[in-house]
C-alpha cells in the first residue's frame, strides 16, 4: 500500500496539467519548480554466484520533480519526489526492481550565495521476498559557490528495514557534487554518493556493508520551460562479511518541464543511494 502511494504521488509530479501548474503556482503563489519523466536501462552484476542475473540489462522508467517557494520566515521550503522501476521485458525477480522517496528540505541563506538547511524523507526500496518496503533518511545539507560551480553536499543518516534481524540497512549516508552551467540554455550536475551500514546488512553478527556510486546529469532547454536530459550513474554495493559485491550501470534519457520561473536542476534533491542500496541486501544475502 505505501509503494502504491508513493507510486501515485510521483506520477501526480507529470500529469498533463502541467500548464495549469505553471499558472497557478508560478503566478499567484509564489512557487516554482519542474517535473519530469524518462525511460531508463540498467546494467546489473552480482559476484554471488548462487544468483543469476538472466535479463540485464534492465529497462525501466523514472517519474518525479519538485516545489519550492519562500516561506513568512524566510526560509525557503521544498518538496521532491523521485520513483524509478525496472520491469520492461525478461525480469530476475532476485534484483532490485526500483524505488522511491518523497522528501522535505528547509533551509536559509546565511550568507548571500551560501544556503544551508535540513532534510528528511520517507520511501521505499526492495525488501526481502520482492516486496517493496518502507524506509527513511534524515539530515543536513548546503550549497556554496566554487569559482564559476555551485558546490553541494548532503549528510545524514538511513534506516532501512528489509527483513528485522537479517537484512538491514542503519547508518550515515553522504553526498557531495557540483553544479556548472555550460550556457544559457545548458547545465551539468555531478555527484558522489556513498553510505555505510554498522551491522545487520545481510545477517546480523558484524556483517556490515556499504555503497557508492558517482553520476552526471546533463540538461539542455529546447522551449520555453521544457528541457531535455540525459544522465549515467555508477552504483556498487558490498557485503563485507561474504565480501561479494552487485553493481548497476543506469542511463536514462527524459523531458523536463519548469515553472514558476525555475532554472537548472535541482542540486539539493533528496539523496537516492540508500534506497538503492538496501534492495540489494537480499541479493548478497
Amino acid at each position: 500500500m505505501f509503494a502504491r502511494l508513493l507510486t501515485t504521488a510521483a506520477v501526480l509530479f507529470v500529469t498533463p496539467t502541467i500548464s495549469f501548474a505553471d499558472d497557478l503556482y508560478g503566478a499567484t503563489s509564489g512557487w516554482s519548480g519542474a517535473v519530469d519523466g524518462s525511460l531508463a536501462i540498467s546494467e546489473r552484476t552480482d559476484t554471488d554466484g548462487s544468483h543469476s542475473l538472466e535479463g540485464s540489462p534492465f529497462f525501466g522508467f523514472s517519474v518525479g520533480g519538485y516545489v519550492t517557494t519562500q516561506i513568512p520566515s524566510g526560509h525557503t521550503l521544498t518538496f521532491d519526489g523521485r520513483f524509478t522501476e525496472y520491469g520492461f521485458g525478461s525480469y530476475d525477480y532476485l534484483i532490485p526492481k526500483g524505488s522511491g522517496a518523497l522528501g522535505v528540505h528547509l533551509g536559509t541563506h546565511v550568507m548571500r550565495d551560501t544556503f544551508v538547511g535540513g532534510f528528511a524523507a520517507v520511501g521505499v526500496f526492495d525488501g526481502h521476498d520482492h516486496d517493496y518496503m518502507p524506509g527513511y533518511i534524515v539530515g543536513v545539507e548546503g550549497t556554496a559557490p566554487i569559482g564559476t560551480a555551485t558546490g553541494f553536499g548532503q549528510l545524514g543518516y538511513g534506516h532501512l528495514i528489509g527483513e528485522p534481524g537479517g537484512n538491514e540497512f542503519k547508518g550515515p549516508i553522504g553526498r557531495i557534487g557540483a553544479g556548472f552551467d555550460l550556457s544559457n540554455s545548458m547545465s551539468l550536475v555531478v555527484d558522489a554518493e556513498g553510505g555505510y551500514s554498522f551491522d545487520c546488512f545481510v545477517d546480523c553478527g558484524n556483517e556490515p556493508g556499504y555503497y557508492g556510486s558517482i553520476g552526471a546529469d546533463l540538461e539542455r532547454q529546447f522551449a520555453d520551460g521544457f528541457a531535455a536530459f540525459v544522465g549515467v550513474e555508477f552504483l556498487a554495493i558490498h557485503d563485507e562479511d561474504d565480501h561479494d559485491t552487485g553493481t548497476e550501470i543506469n542511463a536514462h534519457i527524459g523531458i523536463s518541464k519548469s515553472f514558476g520561473g525555475a532554472r537548472g536542476q535541482n542540486l539539493l534533491a533528496t539523496p537516492m543511494g540508500a534506497f538503492k542500496a538496501a534492495g540489494w541486501m537480499h541479493p548478497l544475502d
